[in-house]
């Protein structure tokens, strides 16, 4: 896999009235008919995935508030407890992070409706989106994907998950934005319109980032949270991903009543 590399573009692109020039010139520059996601920068991303991301523009920010306790798997606080203390690369302990997250996540499943056969994780798969006009193959391969099996059709991945150093987060998230992008767009005439949603997130296992895009197509991303302090919005923000976008949507596409 390529190696990420930190990059500077402007998170306030504006593509809507690109000229055929402009145009051109992105395609000149993105010669060749697959690219690297991992190449690409915030702009270039927005413009041939179609959408527009200003960070400071409020629609784009996620903002949960929610209370209660929620309390992680005792298998899965052990678990923690050893990436924690494991003598490893950031990125190697960021995979254990994620997948111990996961865990948790599928151990709750299993007091729930019968959907897991419907689930299934995805490990560093490679994947491939079109651009929007489709005059372009872009790939990737995200550290995790989470989808389900429709009754017709194709897996659909809806869950996506990057690893990152704490000097590459920014470049990850773009990355992620592709990701999700690039999933959302498949999932129509999968299910209805309300149940168009894909979910993300980006971590190096002491710091995480949070993005949701809704059936209006606009990408919302939460502010990054710090482990240690903010651990219980942090898995506020998961259970809210995977209940309203993975299992909501699995429910939907294969005819499982809540």
């Amino acid at each position: 896999m390529a190696a990420i590399q930190p990059r500077k573009a402007s998170p306030n692109a504006d593509f809507a009235g690109k000229s055929e020039d402009k145009h051109n010139q992105y395609q000149k520059h993105l010669s060749g008919s697959v690219i690297l996601a991992s190449k690409l920068s915030l702009a270039e991303i927005q413009h041939l995935l179609d959408f527009q991301y200003q960070p400071g523009r409020d629609k784009h920010r996620w903002d949960l508030h929610r209370n209660g306790e929620r309390k992680l798997h005792n298998l899965v606080v052990n678990k923690i407890s050893q990436v924690q203390t494991t003598d490893c690369g950031i990125l190697e302990r960021a995979i254990m992070m994620t997948d111990a997250l996961l865990d948790d996540q599928l151990l709750a499943l299993k007091s729930k409706e019968n959907l897991q056969d419907h689930l299934l994780l995805a490990k560093s798969d490679q994947v491939f989106f079109r651009s929007t006009d489709g005059s372009l193959e872009i790939t990737g391969f995200p550290d995790r994907a989470i989808g389900f099996k429709p009754q017709q059709g194709d897996m659909r991945m809806v869950v996506v998950i990057r690893t990152a150093t704490p000097i590459s987060f920014g470049a990850a998230m773009t990355e992620l934005f592709f990701y999700m992008y690039g999933m959302f767009d498949l999932l129509a005439g999968t299910v209805t319109l309300e149940q168009r949603k894909t979910f993300g997130f980006i971590t190096d296992s002491i710091s995480f980032q949070f993005a949701m895009i809704g059936p209006d197509r606009v990408l919302r991303v939460s502010e990054k949270l710090n482990w240690v302090a903010r651990q219980q919005l942090i898995l506020d923000y998961l259970d809210q991903g995977i209940e309203d976008v993975l299992l909501a949507g699995c429910r939907a596409a294969v005819g499982v009543q809540e």
